[in-house]
């Protein structure tokens, strides 16, 4: 089973992003998904966005429970995520990362909001 937590560090800087109504999009831009109308630069880029709970897309079927409630993906991004991941934020580069027990899924994570 897939896990997803978050570093105190990116929780507390994430928290400070969402209102209370919104959640979070764990996506994968690989150019054909529906928030993807343009290939990321080396075809795979993993980024957040921040939505509202009412207009989340219907290809985010799949969640994560996490300590900053329910982060949704889809089905095509389940194939390209490890078992165990966090996301930590790294205060020097203000930046956020994705990493899992095996990688760093993504170096710089972006922050979007929809």
């Amino acid at each position: 089973m897939m896990k997803l937590s978050f570093s105190h560090e990116a929780q507390e800087k994430l928290a400070s992003k969402m209102a209370a109504h919104e959640v979070l999009l764990l996506d994968l831009d690989d150019g054909i998904g529906p928030l993807s109308p343009v290939l990321g630069e080396n075809g795979l880029m993993y980024r957040i966005f921040i939505c509202p709970q009412a207009k989340i897309p219907d290809d985010f079927t799949e969640q994560f429970q996490t300590s900053l409630g329910p982060v949704y993906f889809t089905d095509e991004t389940a194939f390209y995520l490890d078992e165990n991941m966090e996301i930590t934020y790294k205060k020097v580069q203000n930046r956020f990362e994705l990493q899992s027990d095996q990688a760093i899924l993504e170096s710089n994570l972006n922050i979007i909001r929809l």
